[in-house]
């Protein structure tokens, strides 16, 4: 029987993996009693762990965010987070920081440990009594084994304490873990009125430094940004990231034909990363003109070759099937900037998991304006997308909205 989790059909049945370090008579078990429990602290350095592991965040992936506290006596004595692959794990990062102090004392972890690496018998040889965990490995061939681990050392295991923020912590991590595609966000920006630019075609984006830095910032927490041909004709993005700290995500060009100028600023050596080519892949189908698709790759950019709908007079990227390739390349998020047809192809080709939406303090009115959705829409308000765990904050004089489409009829 396949197993079904955070909505996401996994198709596989749970199997016993062994870890790779075995529980040995030469292993000290903890011999001190476990520290008392209080529900109220425990989530509240469990919130301190899940901030500590945002530091991560566009660093990591394919790997989930972790972050981990490590306490003693009601004091915290250790802290660190993943900070990216190839790196030590988080749990090591705060078993280190409380060096002898970690003995007896509580370890509080956002997920469970990793079953293959080295943070289980760390835990152990710490002298770590109870260990309080976010959210279990989603991977149905290694959820809970960590868990059974530590409890057959002899270890006290809480599990699920803010289970709800740690796996928004990690929604993309467990999304391409359960289904090997990436977990994609749509991002725009509109006015009051639900326009997105004025009937001249100038574009409504942030117009205040807070809510530019804060909407540009998304970029830097996904995998890739993708935009469309059309887009890039039109406005020659550059898809910049506000901070130095930021990694730069891949850029990716929806382009089905190769009509990409090999002048525009996406292929460009981004400035200041250290790249030495322009991070920036280009989606093209097997239409696409050779002469140009050989220009594109003198100038740095990467071609991929997706499957194409509509025919060799206007085709189209089949969506779906591009998630498919690329999530087999480990990209783990996307973030989808643009409006109208865009959006519209990508909540029908159902891959869409969340919506980032700034509104500006304007109003812009006019006939035939563009809207963040365009398509051709639904007869009936029962037949939209109903959006689901609705937030919204300000920045500035801006509102920014998130919010998780579901599918007309989808109970998830």
């Amino acid at each position: 029987m396949s197993r079904v989790i955070g909505g996401y059909d996994t198709g596989v049945a749970p199997t016993l993996l062994v870890p790779s370090g075995s529980i040995s008579s030469s292993m000290t078990m903890p011999t001190t009693p476990a520290p008392p429990l209080d529900p109220a602290l425990d989530a509240a350095l469990m919130q301190r762990a899940i901030a500590l592991a945002e530091q991560g965040r566009g660093w990591t992936g394919p790997n989930p965010l972790v972050g981990a506290v490590v306490v003693r006596d009601g004091q915290v004595v250790g802290e660190g987070f993943h900070a990216r692959p190839g790196r030590s794990q988080a749990e090591g990062f705060s078993l280190d920081a409380a060096g002898e102090a970690s003995q007896g004392g509580t370890l509080y972890v956002t997920i469970e440990p990793w079953l293959q690496g080295p943070a289980l018998t760390r835990i152990l040889d710490a002298g770590i009594r109870r260990v309080v965990v976010g959210m279990l490995e989603p991977h149905p061939q290694r959820e809970g084994q960590a868990i059974s681990w530590l409890r057959a050392a002899g270890l006290e295991v809480e599990v699920g304490i803010e289970a709800d923020a740690s796996r928004r912590l990690n929604e993309a991590y467990i999304k391409h873990t359960l289904t090997r595609r990436p977990f994609v966000a749509l991002g725009t920006t509109m006015s009051l009125d639900g326009k997105i630019a004025t009937y001249t075609g100038e574009a409504v984006y942030p117009s205040t430094p807070e809510a530019r830095e804060a909407f540009e910032g998304l970029r830097a927490m996904h995998d890739a940004v993708v935009v469309t041909v059309h887009h890039v004709l039109e406005t020659n993005p550059d898809i910049k990231i506000p901070g130095s700290r930021h990694r730069t995500p891949l850029r990716i060009v929806l382009d089905a034909l190769a009509r990409t100028p090999t002048v525009s600023h996406l292929l460009a050596r981004p400035a200041g990363t250290g790249l030495l080519r322009p991070n920036t892949m280009i989606i093209v189908t097997r239409h696409a003109p050779q002469d140009r698709v050989r220009a594109l790759q003198a100038a740095g950019a990467e071609i991929v070759v997706a499957p194409e709908t509509g025919g060799i007079l206007e085709p189209r990227i089949d969506l779906g099937r591009l998630m498919t390739i690329l999530g087999r390349r480990d990209i783990t998020s996307l973030l989808f900037e643009g409006h109208g047809n865009l959006f519209a192809s990508c909540l029908e080709a159902g891959i869409v998991d969340k919506l980032h939406v700034a509104i500006a303090p304007v109003l812009i009115g006019g006939h035939g304006t563009l809207t963040p959705v365009e398509g051709s829409g639904v007869s009936l308000v029962e037949a939209g997308f109903s959006l689901r765990n609705l937030s919204a904050r300000s920045v500035g004089d801006h509102l920014l909205v998130e919010a998780y489409p579901a599918r007309p009829g989808s109970e998830t």
